[in-house]
């Protein structure tokens, strides 16, 4: 059996993030494109909203295709004065708290930032009119510097996060990336001059202590993580 899960990036392209972030529909869709293929790999059913649309007719679509879950993928905003991860259901208690306990217990270790856990609204639409379990995943906040440089810089373990919590509330099996495409093992070599080395980067910290506090949350989410030094 394959499970359909409709995936809803925010709209809402009037949400500017701080810095060069962009707007939180473009953002946002990027992190979808990620997940999107992701979710096909591992044998799920998908459909997707379109920018375009309003929250009125995404309803409407995920209503009418009868999905399994409905992920909807936002960042957040306080006035540059909050950050952290949240994931917002209509009712603790129902599937949709289930849903968001097994996406939030791999997205919180990421980010840098104290997170706020999962949290009850009666009044967010998305939540409240879709038929399917559905969750709200605030990543962040785009409008805190440090938050929205967070998000551009760790789309892809942002969506391996939500792709392991889909597979864990279903109960199949997360395939990490590496072991859908297995490169064949090669001798190691010295790197010859004027090679290259492509980084990815989880966070620049200059307190040692929250670059290990960081290192740890990677570690606790199963993604290999060491501390490089460099001097201002």
């Amino acid at each position: 059996m394959a499970y359909k899960v409709y995936v809803s990036p925010s709209t809402q392209e009037h949400n500017v993030g701080a810095g060069n972030y962009g707007t939180e529909e473009y953002q946002m869709n990027l992190i979808a494109d990620i997940l999107v293929s992701r979710l096909q790999e591992h044998g799920f059913l998908i459909k997707r909203n379109r920018p375009e649309m309003t929250l009125a007719q995404v309803i409407a679509d995920s209503n009418a295709w009868e999905p399994d879950i409905h992920i909807a993928i936002h960042s957040n905003a306080a006035n540059g004065r909050a950050r952290g991860c949240e994931i917002w259901v209509y009712k603790k208690g129902y599937n949709a708290e289930k849903l968001a306990k097994c996406i939030y217990k791999y997205l919180e270790p990421l980010t840098p930032a104290a997170d706020r856990n999962i949290r009850e609204n009666q009044q967010l639409k998305e939540t409240r009119e879709t038929k399917a379990p559905a969750v709200i995943i605030e990543t962040s906040f785009h409008d805190n510097i440090d938050d929205a440089k967070w998000i551009m810089d760790n789309r892809e373990m942002i969506a391996e996060a939500i792709l392991h919590g889909i597979c864990d509330y279903f109960g199949i099996t997360y395939k990490p990336k590496q072991q859908l495409k297995p490169k064949p093992e090669q001798p190691d070599k010295p790197i010859e001059s004027g090679g290259r080395l492509y980084r990815v980067v989880a966070g620049s910290f200059s307190d040692r202590a929250n670059a290990e506090a960081q290192v740890e949350r990677l570690k606790k989410a199963g993604f290999a993580a060491w501390i490089l030094t460099e001097e201002k």
